[in-house]
């Protein structure tokens, strides 16, 4: 039976670590293998744009299967035409929304697919979104700046059908430099082996979901961002596989096959020396 065929067991069932780089460690030793077992999944990064949310999707593919139910809590910056239309107002205003929806163009080939998982399950009732925008103790918004707070918690929490849980927060910035060039790592709190910091993490998502972020107010994602999102989703249910995940085949008796045989093929003369970690 292979990987994708095998029903997936439960998160205290996996050998987790402390914490992982975000590259492709975390991507194979930890987002695949968690999300594969997840029934729900709190997500919070930067900014709402295309490359902030093709991180929040690192590894979601293997969400799909699983029927579960996602929450993304995103930040936005506002212009100073923005202000006065925000000042007071509990939905985000349409010229705003189109700015919003203006940054789910693609970088590349990874934040496309990814975009489109994400799309599938706006599109399917499984994934909620709500934006965070900074304002002044008075409640007025703030416009975008150096010297103006932004929207930076990065952090997931990830459940299993039988209520074990996983949180998990990191440095990366929300970018491709940050996830692509720049050394960044996570750090992962399990609710069975680390309560006390499992709680810290879950209940912070759950307050700012909630709309308890000081400094911030909370927003549901405008109705004309979350049809856009639902036009670039697939017809079908995207692929199970993440974008950068290797494909493993299904059992290993090809390879062991292939290893009976290597040595006799033409050209494999110096395979043996090769593949030895002994040096002649």
């Amino acid at each position: 039976m292979s990987e994708d065929e095998s029903a997936p067991s439960g998160l205290r069932d996996l050998d987790l670590r402390a914490g992982y780089d975000t590259g492709d460690d975390a991507l194979h030793s930890f987002y695949v293998p968690t999300l594969s077992r997840a029934a729900t999944y709190d997500r919070s990064v930067g900014y709402f744009r295309s490359s902030s949310l093709s991180v929040a999707a690192k590894g979601v593919a293997r969400f799909i299967r699983g029927g579960g139910t996602m929450r993304l809590l995103v930040g936005a910056e506002i212009e100073p035409n923005d202000q006065e239309a925000l000042t007071g107002a509990v939905e985000l205003p349409a010229a705003f929304a189109e700015r919003l929806a203006s940054e789910l163009v693609p970088e590349d080939e990874i934040a496309r697919r990814r975009l489109e998982v994400l799309a599938w399950l706006v599109k399917e009732g499984r994934l909620e979104v709500k934006v965070a925008i900074a304002v002044a103790s008075d409640g007025t918004p703030l416009v975008g700046g150096d010297n103006d707070p932004y929207f930076h918690l990065k952090v997931g929490v990830i459940r299993d059908p039988a209520g074990d849980a996983v949180a998990f927060q990191g440095s990366a910035n929300e970018s491709a430099s940050g996830w692509m060039r720049n050394f960044e790592a996570i750090s992962v709190f399990t609710s069975w082996a680390d309560g006390r910091h499992f709680d810290e993490w879950s209940t912070k998502f759950d307050a700012y979901w909630g709309g308890n972020v000081p400094g911030f107010r909370i927003y549901e994602l405008p109705d004309a961002v979350r049809q856009r999102l639902i036009a670039t989703a697939p017809p079908e249910p995207p692929p199970e596989r993440d974008v950068e995940e290797v494909e493993v085949p299904g059992t290993r008796s090809p390879f062991a096959r292939y290893l009976r045989v290597a040595p006799r093929l033409v050209g494999a003369e110096a395979l043996a020396e090769a593949t030895s970690a002994v040096s002649l």
